[in-house]
């Protein structure tokens, strides 16, 4: 009460909602964060902290994961740039809070507003070394739109987008993996098995394998692609009729132990080692 416009005050406001935000009691970090956001004062709306304050408010929003909290999460997003915008300032939250909103936007299926939002970064931001998850998330995007693309527009795009992204020595791993997968799946799509089962061994698993004696990041995303890569190999090498190389990529999902496909890999080399069934008499 006596220090109530300090900075500590203020700021407090965030403490206040990430204590509540830990025990999964998202509307009290909600009310927290409304208390700094929208107060009256002008030096709480216009301090330092409230950029943070919307951000947070916004993956909160997201995290109750209905239509119209949603909705919330991109108001709260657009109010944040708005505020910063005014000021004058390239705040460093703009690069995060418009690749959320482009997440937020595809959640509602919205996929030409997402776009807009990746291709502001990918254009503004173009030397940021972590470009790269803007260009991913757009390629995706623009693949996502491919199902109603009678000038495959957003299929050449995204396949575009998915070869640079493969291609970038720069990139992180899991990145490369990720656009690796994504381009085998557009050309499996387009009927050209081979030519998906050639990207995703040479360039996929060849290119990234797993190497057991230098561990992951918990957040780590590769193991979840290098399992669907190597699942939808096994199937791709049957449908050409290479069971060797279909049986290769299952026993690797079970060799690297990976979270994902363990099962679809177990049974489909069960499968692969029946032997055929005989012709009816």
């Amino acid at each position: 009460a006596e220090h109530k416009n300090t900075d500590a005050a203020i700021s407090s406001y965030l403490i206040e909602a990430e204590h509540y935000a830990a025990q999964e009691k998202i509307d009290e970090a909600r009310r927290a964060l409304i208390g700094l956001t929208d107060n009256a004062d002008p030096d709480y709306r216009n301090s330092p902290w409230a950029p943070y304050a919307l951000y947070r408010l916004a993956l909160l929003a997201e995290r109750l994961g209905t239509d119209e909290s949603l909705r919330e999460a991109n108001r709260r997003i657009e109010e944040l740039i708005d505020r910063v915008e005014k000021s004058g300032e390239d705040h460093e939250l703009i690069f995060a809070a418009r690749l959320k909103q482009g997440d937020i936007l595809s959640k509602r299926n919205d996929f030409a507003a997402a776009q807009r939002a990746y291709e502001f970064l990918v254009n503004r931001y173009a030397r940021r070394p972590d470009v790269v998850y803007a260009q991913l998330a757009l390629a995706k995007c623009r693949n996502a739109q491919s199902a109603a693309d009678p000038d495959r527009a957003h299929t050449n795009a995204a396949r575009l987008l998915f070869e640079q992204l493969r291609d970038r020595f720069d990139a992180p791993v899991d990145v490369r993996v990720e656009a690796g997968y994504n381009l085998g799946a557009i050309l499996l799509r387009e009927g050209r098995t081979a030519e998906a089962a050639l990207v995703w061994w040479r360039d996929v698993i060849e290119a990234f394998p797993l190497d057991a004696s230098r561990p992951l990041g918990r957040d780590a995303k590769r193991p979840y692609w290098l399992a669907r890569t190597l699942c939808d190999l096994g199937d791709a090498q049957e449908k050409l009729g290479r069971t060797e190389e279909a049986r290769r990529a299952y026993e690797l999902v079970l060799e690297w132990k990976l979270p994902f496909g363990e099962e679809v890999a177990r049974s489909r080399l069960q499968q692969l080692a029946a032997p055929p069934a005989k012709p009816a008499p």
